[in-house]
């Protein structure tokens, strides 16, 4: 049994067979830099201490892929077989059989003037304790249980300390440290251009991350599996109660692990700290592609899985409230959206963007004429009252720092002071309802 060593960690990823590997003992490699490497085995490698012939040292390792592949795997060949859509069956799953994904240590030496594998260190499939390469035990919402393998669980991340949770019983599972090395498995296990290098810094905090600790020094983690799932993005949807967000910036950077991802800072709606998201899922929001600093959008799961707009740019370049969040309201153009909860939980969340007929002082509301004093069918004597508390914000947005900030109830002009000798002098706003109460106020054009 061994296990310090000096051999760099790896993600074994598949062998042979696959497209652009011509040897049978072909092995494709994601290094700790990220890129992916193809090597041969040496025709002697040594294998977890023991010096065996190429063949063997190839059964092996595959014989000690872990139960988290296994399971994908069958899953994905499960949901080929109830595809009608897919006529030969057999040849796509066949194209999963040469996928290994696990983690290794490995060293490379000169055979015949290439450069082969000559070293492999990995799990030892009859007895997890005896290997070379020893994953945790981990209690997750699957495991009830401490057991290997994450088994399609999650846990719950905590960013200072880069601590992984049980979120059903609060306790602490392992943690990483800087030196943690972190690959990312893709959903679809063949798609070889998704697998990545992260750092222990790139997991959001309070996020659930399916993963996997390995060879633990105490509770610290020295490398860590992450199963990247699109199903997040199928499965996360956005309700009546999902939060509203108002967006101060995007950008394109690079995480630790030199991934493109999207950088978003924004303010959550009834807060006022600025928090930064990062989302890996582009193809599957198309919002992402032309959102912006001054949009006001809800989206769900962190990394960020689904969005959709409220307040953003139409194609003429004038934002406009949408009803991707909830229903236009008959008779009132497209000034107000409402959404049900559920069938006893009528109009509980309702967007309204007109003029503010009356806020402030004495009053523990804020009333609003839906529409624009310039809209054709403008009333002003048709307001709506809302409650406010000493929850309720009041935002606006800083076009010269391109960014929201936080304002109060005291900048609104209200439409009975200014009346209709200066209807154009009083205040336009969104004026954002969740359960019967304002949660925030949008100051629109200040």
């Amino acid at each position: 049994e061994k296990t310090d060593s000096s051999n760099p960690y790896g993600l074994l990823i598949r062998y042979a067979d696959g497209e652009g590997m011509d040897s049978a003992s072909m092995l494709e490699v994601m290094t700790t830099s990220g890129s992916k490497v193809q090597y041969p085995l040496k025709d002697k490698v040594r294998v977890n201490g023991v010096v065996m012939d190429s063949n063997v040292a190839l059964d092996y390792v595959k014989a000690s892929r872990s139960a988290t592949i296994d399971k994908k795997i069958a899953d994905a060949k499960a949901a080929i077989d109830a595809d009608s859509n897919v006529e030969d069956k057999d040849a796509e799953k066949a194209k999963y059989d040469n996928y290994i994904v696990q983690p290794i240590r490995y060293a490379t030496s000169s055979q015949n003037g290439k450069t082969v594998i000559a070293t492999i260190e990995c799990m030892d499939s009859d007895n997890y304790d005896n290997g070379y390469i020893k994953p945790g035990k981990i209690k997750n919402n699957v495991n009830t249980t401490a057991a290997y393998f994450a088994n399609g669980g999650k846990l719950q991340h905590v960013k200072t300390g880069y601590i992984f949770k049980n979120k059903d019983d609060n306790s602490n599972q392992f943690k990483g440290i800087n030196s943690t090395v972190v690959f990312v498995i893709p959903n679809d296990i063949t798609d070889i251009s998704k697998y990545k290098k992260y750092s222990i810094s790139s997991f959001n905090d309070e996020a659930e991350y399916e993963v996997e600790p390995y060879d633990l020094d105490g509770d610290k983690a020295s490398l860590l599996l992450y199963y990247q799932s699109t199903v997040q993005a199928a499965t996360a949807s956005i309700s009546a109660s999902t939060p509203i967000y108002f967006i101060n910036s995007v950008g394109d950077v690079n995480d630790a692990g030199g991934n493109a991802v999207k950088n978003i800072t924004y303010i959550k709606a009834g807060e006022t700290e600025v928090k930064t998201i990062k989302t890996d899922y582009e193809e599957e929001i198309p919002l992402l592609s032309t959102l912006k600093s001054g949009d006001i959008v809800k989206f769900a799961g962190n990394p960020i899985a689904t969005m959709l707009p409220i307040y953003v740019e139409d194609e003429n370049g004038d934002r406009v409230l949408t009803e991707d969040t909830g229903s236009y309201v008959a008779g009132y153009e497209n000034n107000w959206i409402t959404r049900n909860y559920s069938a006893s939980k009528k109009d509980y969340y309702q967007v309204v963007k007109g003029t503010v007929y009356s806020s402030g002082g004495d009053e523990d509301f804020i009333s609003v004429i839906p529409g624009f004093h310039d809209d054709q069918n403008f009333n002003a004597s048709d307001y709506k009252a809302f409650k406010v508390d000493s929850n309720t914000k009041v935002y606006k947005y800083n076009t010269k720092a391109e960014a929201f900030e936080v304002s109060d109830l005291g900048a609104i002009r209200n439409y009975e002071d200014v009346g209709e000798a200066d209807p154009a002098n009083a205040t336009q706003a969104l004026t954002f309802v969740v359960e019967e109460k304002v949660v925030a106020v949008y100051i629109i054009g200040e």
